[in-house]
């Protein structure tokens, strides 16, 4: 099944949600959904992008999925636990299962980060969960990761 998600129309909706508050512990956040059903980009991956703006922080946190990064501009410092990960341009990294963890911005310009995620394989057997540090309770979001950006169909 394949489909396609121009980086032109992912810039776009960056773009267009740039000035919005975005999310307290993602920054700006684009989930890519699949064309045909909707949900996630492939039955067990998630794939999002996420914008953070000069000098953003966000919230740490912490899910039972594992996440893993490519910064595509920008450079930042994210948290992993006792650990300080520096990045920019076409590093890679990961954040383990259950891991505390928050992204900054350091660099002046926009950070872009794009990620996968393994929380689709995980959210119909109840074994996905999010906690905000300093936060009672599991962290609850209406729409999963985001606003959602729909692939193309080929023609």
């Amino acid at each position: 099944m394949p489909y396609r998600y121009p980086w032109s129309e992912t810039l776009k909706t960056l773009a267009a949600l740039r000035d919005s508050d975005g999310d307290p512990c993602d920054g700006v956040l684009l989930n890519y959904v699949n064309p045909w059903t909707g949900g996630s980009t492939l039955p067990v991956l998630s794939c999002s992008t996420q914008l953070l703006r000069p000098g953003e922080r966000t919230q740490t946190h912490r899910h039972t999925s594992v996440s893993k990064y490519h910064v595509v501009q920008g450079s930042g410092l994210t948290s992993v636990g006792d650990t300080s990960l520096e990045w920019g341009p076409r590093d890679f990294f990961e954040v383990p299962s259950w891991t505390w963890h928050s992204h900054e911005n350091v660099g002046a310009e926009d950070a872009i980060l794009f990620s996968m995620s393994d929380w689709p394989l995980l959210k119909p057997f109840g074994y996905y969960r999010e906690e905000v540090k300093g936060q009672r309770g599991a962290r609850e979001r209406s729409e999963l990761f985001g606003p959602a950006l729909s692939g193309r169909r080929p023609s």
